[in-house]
Formats: structure tokens, C-alpha cells, sequence
């Protein structure tokens, strides 16, 4: 082989790994997944992104969707793997799956050890009684006089917190299963509660006694308060397998859309009575 041609051959080698391919026998997570027929999924409930059907043991919602999406891109079936949230991100970084598809939010904190593909975005609305004068808009809850009741040791208490610096903030655990503190709204412990803003059209359907602060359920779930993205987390080497995922993603951006609004009502949702 002339120096000429190894250098050539030399240079190709060095921009494979530059753009992150597979070089030196290095086997990309796409093929890897076909070779096993499966595509591992790490899972936790979360809804109305993802539940479960405890007759039938079927995931549905729209992160099972984007799962078995990918899977049919693929030509292989799902194997959902349950974690705990804690432990999905470890998880994914020692292969016990090959994608986290639940509504992970994107913080700074995350994106220093994975990236992310993005397909969507959360936000806070705010449970509010009716007879609650004192708040109408996110404007009128920055008061000493405004009660908020926050999830607590999460990233949404530091949001709240610094956004409403002058509101007194009540933080509290969620017990499992529990989405907001409505009963110390109804009871009038507080003056807001925080809610997910996909679950905000649900709540005031099921509660005509409630307002849903900002614009409404609809209005709200559309154009949260303190919005974030959220994504599937994706090793920060894995960039092939990450351009696979956005491309897939992009293309059912509408169909995520359509499940998360059919699974956003009290029809799948277990609503406190």
C-alpha cells in the first residue's frame, strides 16, 4: 500500500470517529438492537405521558407510543424494563436500556451527563377555588398574602421559589399517586396548588368547583407557567443513534400530540373524587 493511499485511508478512519461514527469495529446501538430483536425501554409511570392497564399489563400513553414507534423503525418489539426514577439515567449509562421513554424533564443538572431528544414541553398551572379573588393571573400570586402549595426536593419547588419570591411557599411531599395538594385548596390551607399542565384540563372538568390559573384548562396546558422541555435521554456518545431518534420523533410530533390530549382526561386519568 503506497503512503498515499494509507494516508487516505488514515484520514477517512479519523473523520468517522470525529463525526462519532464506528470505527475499529465499533458497533452502533441501531444494529446492536436488531441483532437482539429488542429495543430495551426504560419505564416509570408517569401520567398522562405513560400508564398502565393493570388488567391487561399494556403501557399506553404517549411515551409508549414514541417506544414502540422507534421499535417498528427498527423491525424489533419492546421490552419494557420498570426502574425507578432515581436510577433510569444510571441506568441508561450501563446499558440495562437502550432509551428512557417518560417525561423527563431537561434540566442543566441532566444535559452535564446526557443528552437529550426533545418532544415536548411542561409547564405549571395552578389549582385556584373559584371564590379565590385574590388570584386571577400568575401576576396576582407574587404576594406575601398568596399560599402556594409546591411538590417538595424538586426541581419544580425552585422554580416556583424563584419566580415568586415574595408568595409564601408550602412545600410538601406527594404521597404515590398523589399530582397536587387539592384538598388544601378546597380547604383553604392554601391559596394555589401547583398542578402539571397537561393534567389542567382534567381537573377542572372533574372540579367545577376550581379555577384553573393561567387561562383556563385549555388555555393553560397550551401555555404553561415556568415551561420546560422534555425529552428521552440519550447517551452523550451515542450521537448516531441520537440523529436516528430526533428524525423518528419529528415525524410523530402530531401523534404525540393527539395521545397526550386523549390520555389527559379523567376517562384515564384516577382523578381524586
Amino acid at each position: 500500500m503506497s503512503v498515499a493511499v494509507w494516508a487516505a485511508v488514515m484520514l477517512v478512519v479519523f473523520l468517522a470517529f470525529a463525526a462519532g461514527g464506528t470505527a475499529f469495529g465499533a458497533t452502533s446501538t441501531t444494529t446492536k438492537i436488531k441483532q437482539r430483536g429488542k429495543l430495551r425501554v426504560g419505564i416509570a409511570i408517569a401520567p398522562p405521558y405513560l400508564m398502565q392497564d393493570l388488567n391487561t399489563g399494556k403501557y399506553f400513553g404517549p411515551n409508549a407510543l414514541i417506544a414502540e414507534r422507534i421499535a417498528a423503525k427498527l423491525g424489533v418489539g419492546v421490552e419494557y424494563v420498570e426502574s425507578d426514577w432515581g436510577l433510569m439515567i444510571a441506568g441508561l449509562q450501563a446499558d440495562k436500556f437502550d432509551i428512557v421513554s417518560t417525561a423527563f424533564n431537561v434540566t442543566p443538572e441532566r444535559l452535564k451527563v446526557v443528552d437529550f431528544v426533545v418532544f415536548g414541553k411542561i409547564g405549571f398551572c395552578y389549582i385556584v377555588l373559584k371564590s379565590n379573588t385574590k388570584i386571577n393571573t400568575t401576576a396576582d400570586m407574587n404576594n406575601p398574602n398568596v399560599r402556594i402549595g409546591v411538590p417538595a426536593a424538586t426541581g419544580g419547588e425552585e422554580l416556583v421559589r424563584g419566580k415568586y419570591t415574595r408568595a409564601t411557599i408550602k412545600s410538601a411531599l406527594l404521597a404515590p399517586g398523589q399530582y397536587e395538594f387539592l384538598q388544601d385548596v378546597l380547604a383553604k390551607r392554601i391559596d394555589a396548588s401547583t398542578l402539571d399542565s397537561p393534567l389542567a384540563p382534567a381537573y377542572e372538568k372533574q372540579f367545577p368547583q376550581i379555577k384553573i390559573v393561567p387561562g383556563g384548562g385549555q388555555g393553560c396546558a397550551k401555555s404553561p407557567d415556568l415551561p420546560i422541555d422534555i425529552g428521552i435521554p440519550v447517551k452523550k456518545t451515542d450521537k448516531e443513534f441520537k440523529a436516528f431518534l430526533e428524525a423518528v420523533i419529528k415525524g410523530m410530533r402530531k401523534d404525540i400530540e393527539a395521545s397526550l390530549l386523549k390520555y389527559s382526561t379523567p376517562e384515564y386519568l384516577k382523578l381524586p373524587k
